[in-house]
C-alpha cells in the first residue's frame, strides 16, 4: 500500500534522525552515522518492494526471489534492516555484520560504502541510543513508490546542507552552495553519453548536478559515464551513497589522493573526459611537491606551484583529464589564483596555451561559516574559432555578494555586454594595470615577510620543539593548559538575535586574518549559553574540524560552537602571544595534521590536542617575545593600511586612465 512521503515529512523524518544523536555525538560526527543507517533502510525497503512485484510478475514463484537480475542489491539472509531491528543487545555489532554482510554480496558496487563508524564503542552509541534510532528509521517505509530516487535525493542533500550548518564547521570541504553548483553546470552544458569528471568529489553534488541538467532539458541522462575521486574515505563512501540515491547507477567513485595516486589512467597516462566540474580544496600546503616536481603524468606543464598552495596543481591535473576535442571544465576556486605573485608564470603560460576560456569573480560570503571571495575559472580544448585567443573576464560581485543563495544566473551572464576596444589599446592598458599590480604584490611581499620574520625570530629564541636546542622543560598541552571543547545550541537559527541583550556566537568567519577576533558577525539570545561554552576575553580558541589548528586571542567575550576548543593558560606560565606564535607554526601544525590523520575526517579534538607537546621558556622570554610580535604586527598593520589605501588609488586611477584612453 502507497504511503507516499512528502518532502517536508521526509526532511523532517531525515532531520530528526540527527537530534536523537545530539547528546552523545559531536555534530561534525552525525554523517558519520546516520547516513549509512539511512541508506541501509533504502537497500531493505527496496529489496522488500522489488520481493512483492517479483511474486506478482511470477505468479508466487519464490525461486525467482533468489535471481539476481531481479534485484538492484543483493540482501543476504540474516543482514536485513528487520533481523537488525529484533536485535535488543550489542546492536552496534549487529548493524557492523549487516554492513559487511551486504558489502560483501555487493562487492562490485558497494564495498566500503558504510564507512567505519564506531558502531561498537558503547560509550559512544548504548544499545539504547542506537535501538531508538533504527524504530525511527523504521516508522516509515522508503521505497521507491513512497519515495522515489528524486525526491530522497532532494531529502539527503537537505540533509548535508543541514550537517554544514549545525556543526558550526567550515563545511567547504562537505558542502559546496548549490546555486554555485548549478550556475557551473549551466555554463558547461552537459550532454548525453558524455563522460563526467570530478577530481575531489565530496558527496558528489557536483555530478548529481550535471544528472540533474539533464534530467532538466529532458535528455537521456542514464547513458552518462560519471567518475569521481575523493581522499577522505567517509566523504567518498557518502559520495557513492548520494549518487545511488539519486538513481544513479554507472560511477566510479574512489578513495584516494588525487594528486598523489590519481584513479584514472589508461595507458599509462591519464584518462580524459568530457567534462570536468571541481571545488578543490583551496591552497593547501600539506602535498607532496617534490613528487609533483617529476610528476610522471605531465602534470606539470605549467609549472610547479609553491608548497603552501596546490590550487594550480589541481588546475593542471584537471587540464591534463580533458578530452582534446570536446574537454571543458569549470572550476571554483579562491580568488587569489588571479593574482598571486608566486603562480604568475603558470597564469602567462596558461594563457599562452589557450585553454582559458572564462573568469567569473564571485562575491564574498558563498560559502559556510567563510567570507572568503571566489571565482569561477571555465577551460575549453578546443575553442571556437570566435575565441580563440581571447578570455572573457565577468564581474559577478554584486549580482551574488553577501548571499548564500546567490543571485547570479548562466542567463544573466551569458547576455552580457561590454565594450572591446581595438587590441593596440588594450595592450597599453594592460601595461599599465600590470605595473599597478606589481606594485600591489609587492606589498603583498612585505607583509607576508612580516609572518615569516615572526616565526624567524621565535626559532632564535627558542629553538625547534623537535630539536629542543636550550633543552627547555617540554610538556603535554594538556598538562600545562585546560582544554575544553565548545558547544552549540540547535538548531541555531533559532537562537541567533539582533537584540542588544544577545551574547557574541564567535564562528570561524569573524576571523578577518589576524592573531585576534575582536568581534563577531551574530549573536544569540542568553539561553543558548547553556549548550554552548562561554569564553572570554584574552582565551585562545583552537580551531578543531575542517580547516582545523588554527589559534586565535580572543579580545572579547562570548560564545564557540563545536568547531573551536579553547585553551585556558596560567598567565604565570605562558604569555598569550608565545602561545598563540607556537601554535600557529608549521611544525605545529604538521603534528596535528599527523594526529589528525587516519580518521573519517580530519578532526581535532580536545584528547589529541591535550596530547600536544609543548616547551616552556621562562616567562620574561615570553614577554620580550611577545614585545617583538606586537611591534611587528605594528609594522603589518601599516603596510596593510597602505596596501589598502593603494587599492583604493588604483581603482581611481585606472578609471581616470580608461578615460584618458578614449576606452
Amino acid at each position: 500500500m502507497s504511503n507516499r512521503i512528502t518532502i517536508e515529512e521526509l526532511q523532517s523524518y531525515l532531520w530528526n534522525s540527527a537530534v536523537l544523536l545530539r547528546t552523545s555525538i559531536d555534530a561534525g560526527a552525525y554523517k558519520q552515522y546516520i547516513f549509512p543507517l539511512l541508506f541501509f533502510k533504502r537497500i531493505c525497503d527496496v529489496y522488500d518492494e522489488e520481493c512483492v512485484q517479483i511474486l506478482e510478475e511470477y505468479d508466487g514463484d519464490e525461486e525467482a526471489l533468489e535471481w539476481e537480475e531481479n534485484h538492484r542489491f543483493n540482501v543476504p539472509k540474516g543482514a536485513h534492516w528487520k533481523d537488525v531491528r529484533a536485535v535488543s543487545e550489542n546492536i552496534g555489532s549487529a548493524i557492523v555484520k549487516a554492513f559487511r554482510a551486504i558489502e560483501n554480496a555487493n562487492s562490485d558496487k558497494l564495498q566500503g560504502v558504510f564507512g567505519d563508524g564506531a558502531w561498537t564503542n558503547k560509550n559512544r552509541l548504548p544499545d539504547r541510543l542506537l535501538k531508538d534510532l533504527i524504530e525511527h528509521f523504521s516508522s516509515k517505509t522508503l521505497s521507491i513508490e513512497n519515495c522515489p530516487e528524486d525526491e530522497l535525493g532532494q531529502g539527503y542533500e537537505y540533509l548535508i546542507k543541514k550537517f554544514a550548518d549545525d556543526s558550526g564547521h567550515t563545511a567547504q570541504e562537505f558542502y559546496t552552495n548549490r546555486t554555485v553548483v548549478h550556475l557551473m553546470t549551466e555554463m558547461l552544458k552537459p550532454e548525453s553519453g558524455e563522460s563526467i569528471y570530478d577530481p575531489t568529489c565530496g558527496s558528489a553534488g557536483m555530478l548529481i548536478s550535471a544528472i540533474a541538467y539533464l534530467k532538466g532539458q529532458g535528455k537521456e541522462w542514464r547513458n552518462v559515464a560519471v567518475y569521481g575521486q575523493e581522499i577522505n574515505a567517509l566523504t567518498s563512501a557518502i559520495g557513492r551513497m548520494n549518487l545511488f540515491l539519486h538513481g544513479v547507477k554507472d560511477f566510479t567513485i574512489v578513495n584516494d589522493d588525487t594528486l598523489k595516486n590519481p584513479a584514472f589512467i589508461e595507458n599509462g597516462q591519464l584518462k580524459t573526459f568530457d567534462l570536468v566540474l571541481a571545488n578543490p580544496p583551496y591552497s593547501i600546503s600539506q602535498w607532496d611537491r617534490v613528487a609533483f616536481e617529476s610528476d610522471k603524468y605531465g602534470r606539470n606543464f605549467l609549472g610547479v606551484p609553491p608548497q603552501g598552495r596546490a590550487d594550480y596543481a589541481f588546475l593542471q591535473h584537471i587540464i591534463k583529464s580533458l578530452n582534446p576535442k570536446t574537454g571543458r571544465c569549470a572550476i571554483l576556486f579562491p580568488h587569489g589564483v588571479l593574482f598571486r605573485n608566486e603562480e604568475s608564470e603558470m597564469r602567462e603560460k596558461m594563457i599562452r596555451g589557450d585553454y582559458l576560456e572564462c573568469v567569473i569573480g564571485l562575491g564574498a560570503n558563498l560559502f559556510y561559516n567563510s567570507p572568503m571571495e571566489a571565482c569561477i575559472v571555465i577551460c575549453r580544448m578546443n575553442k571556437t574559432a570566435a575565441r580563440r585567443g581571447k578570455v572573457l573576464f565577468i564581474n559577478a560581485v554584486n549580482e551574488s555578494a553577501g548571499s548564500l543563495s546567490p543571485r547570479v544566473k548562466w542567463q544573466h551572464l551569458q547576455d552580457y555586454e561590454f565594450f572591446l576596444p581595438e587590441m593596440a589599446k588594450q595592450k597599453e592598458l594592460a601595461e599599465l594595470l600590470w605595473a599597478m599590480d606589481r606594485t600591489k604584490q609587492a606589498y603583498k611581499q612585505l607583509i607576508s615577510a612580516t609572518d615569516e620574520l615572526v616565526k624567524s625570530q621565535f626559532i632564535e629564541m627558542f629553538g625547534d620543539i623537535k630539536s629542543n636546542p636550550m633543552n627547555l622543560p617540554i610538556h603535554s598541552l594538556g598538562d600545562v593548559c585546560t582544554v575544553e571543547r565548545g558547544g552549540s545550541p540547535r538548531p541555531i537559527d533559532k537562537f541567533v538575535t539582533d537584540s542588544a541583550d544577545g551574547l557574541n556566537w564567535i564562528k570561524i568567519g569573524d576571523a578577518d586574518g589576524s592573531r585576534y577576533i575582536s568581534r563577531t558577525a551574530e549573536k544569540i539570545r542568553p539561553e543558548g549559553l547553556k549548550k554552548s561554552r562561554w569564553v572570554v576575553a584574552g582565551d585562545l580558541i583552537l580551531s578543531n574540524s575542517m580547516s582545523f589548528g588554527h589559534p586565535y586571542i580572543l579580545k572579547i567575550d562570548g560564545c564557540i560552537h563545536d568547531g573551536w576548543l579553547v585553551l585556558h593558560f596560567d598567565e604565570r606560565l605562558f604569555d598569550a602571544l608565545f602561545l598563540q606564535v607556537y601554535l600557529e607554526l608549521p611544525s605545529t601544525y604538521q603534528q596535528f595534521s599527523s594526529m589528525a590523520a587516519g580518521g573519517v575526517v580530519n578532526n581535532l579534538n580536545s584528547e589529541l590536542v591535550r596530547k600536544l607537546p609543548v616547551f616552556v621558556p621562562d616567562i620574561i622570554v615570553q614577554k620580550q617575545f611577545a614585545a617583538f610580535v606586537r611591534q611587528t604586527d605594528k609594522s603589518k598593520f601599516a603596510l596593510q593600511l597602505t596596501g589598502s589605501n593603494l587599492n583604493l588609488w588604483s581603482s581611481s586611477e585606472t578609471r581616470k586612465l580608461i578615460r584618458s584612453r578614449g576606452l
